[in-house]
């Protein structure tokens, strides 16, 4: 079997060489996705953000309330 491959085999069009470079450099990269501002997804928690949301209904007049599966439809 040839273990040589031609100088147009690139990790983007070749499956083997693809292989290899992540071998070589470590892996996938993978970037969290940011919110804005510099903020990532994992900046804030849930209750946070809920917290916030609320704040931000009543200072604009209005009382969030819980979403009712029943009749919020």
């Amino acid at each position: 079997m040839d273990h040589q491959h031609s100088e147009a085999c690139t990790p983007d069009n070749c499956f083997r060489a693809k292989m290899r470079y992540r071998r070589e450099h470590g892996g996938l990269a993978v970037h969290a996705p940011s919110l804005g501002n510099g903020k990532t997804w994992f900046d804030s928690t849930i209750k946070t953000e809920q917290d916030r949301t609320v704040a931000a209904a009543r200072a604009n007049g209005w009382e969030a309330r819980l979403k009712n599966p029943v009749y919020d439809k």
